[in-house]
């Protein structure tokens, strides 16, 4: 062979493996991209009610889990403790009318894994106190979790009127 086709060979040869370590790289970032939108959590904050009952549930509809870092309550336009026991009952009887409430208790670092859900607050009452009562608790009462994903990326998802709660006088 002559030196102008071994030239034409080594730098054949050269493209190949500069064009197979860029596909390399891509691939691994394309991957990379993949991996971690496979494990993204979602949670949605929503009410529930029916009769004689009312409440905000948390939902998991992502694909990977939910490990929680922050959560709050806004209730009359200010935040409150989620664990303070007296802070829930003074809200429950603030709210006007005779319920039972039930809540769930989610630590800093809870995980909520895909697909499930958990009630936050649950509000029962005796009676059916009609859409007066539960109004009266939607415009006072807000949700707000802060929360990571397996690749400690962090989301923040807000109850549909967080941030419209306001002090409301009785």
């Amino acid at each position: 062979m002559n030196s102008k086709t071994d030239k034409i060979l080594s730098i054949s040869a050269m493209v190949v493996a500069v064009a197979s370590i860029v596909v390399s790289v891509w691939q691994g970032v394309e991957n990379r991209n993949h991996n971690r939108l496979a494990v993204v959590p979602r949670l949605d904050i929503s009410y529930t009610t029916s009769a004689n009952t009312f409440g905000f549930k948390v939902k998991n509809n992502g694909i990977g889990p939910a490990i929680l870092s922050l959560r709050s309550i806004n209730f009359d336009g200010k935040e409150i403790d989620w664990y303070d026991l007296n802070n829930l009952h003074s809200v429950r009887a603030s709210l006007g009318f005779d319920a039972h409430l039930s809540f769930s208790i989610l630590r800093e670092f809870s995980t909520i894994p895909a697909g499930t859900e958990h009630v936050l607050f649950l509000f029962t009452s005796k009676k059916t106190d009609g859409m007066t009562a539960k109004k009266r608790i939607f415009d006072r009462i807000g949700f707000k979790m802060e929360y990571k994903s397996m690749y400690d990326e962090t989301f923040t998802s807000l109850s549909s009127n967080y941030e419209n709660v306001k002090s409301v006088k009785q």
